[in-house]
């Protein structure tokens, strides 16, 4: 890159990018905090950045708005992945206006963002055999895969890992995490 080059990430179109995926992420059809919106903005350069050194996109404000919004959508399913895992519940519910509190709201977010190392700690300690299958379940991956890798038929890897999460959500509420769970008389 040269000096001037637009494309650098020193110059100040650059700036004005992260101010635009900023406003964009405020808008109010994504309720993000704070501290997500300025992770998805970075995200959501650094793949701009990365598809720019091949090619110069003709409209990189709209680029960067799709960039943008795949981010959002990928972070929303991520998160209701998560809430799925700990409640189980239907995953239509959870379009519904949510009636807890702020700081609720805030612990609620800490601990899905958090599970996936409480996971793996918690099957490390104590259910070791259950680590693949937690981690083909927080990646995303496919259960065909791992039920490949061991030699074993999906439906089995499957309803193993029924168990295995089934263990992990009673010592969360064994611990006293009830109350993410719906479980101590509060809404939600």
């Amino acid at each position: 890159m040269s000096e001037g080059d637009s494309w650098d990430t020193r110059s100040p179109e650059w700036a004005k990018r992260l101010a635009f995926v900023r406003r964009v992420l405020s808008s109010s059809q994504y309720e993000l905090t704070a501290e997500d919106r300025e992770e998805l903005a970075q995200e959501a350069l650094v793949d701009l950045f990365e598809r720019s050194r091949s090619e110069r996109p003709h409209n990189p404000e709209g680029l960067l708005r799709t960039i943008v919004h795949r981010k959002a959508v990928d972070h929303f399913r991520a998160r209701a992945r998560w809430r799925r895992l700990i409640d189980g519940s239907d995953p239509a519910l959870h379009d519904a206006a949510d009636p807890d509190s702020t700081l609720s709201r805030a612990l609620r977010s800490g601990l899905l963002d958090s599970l996936p190392a409480i996971a793996q700690t918690y099957f490390e300690t104590h259910h070791p055999e259950c680590l693949p299958h937690a981690r083909t379940y927080f990646e995303g991956a496919a259960w065909k895969d791992l039920a490949a890798e061991k030699d074993l038929r999906v439906n089995t890897v499957i309803q193993q890992w029924t168990r295995c999460r089934a263990g992990l959500v009673a010592h969360l509420r064994s611990c006293g995490f009830g109350w993410v769970l719906g479980e101590d008389g509060r809404n939600g």
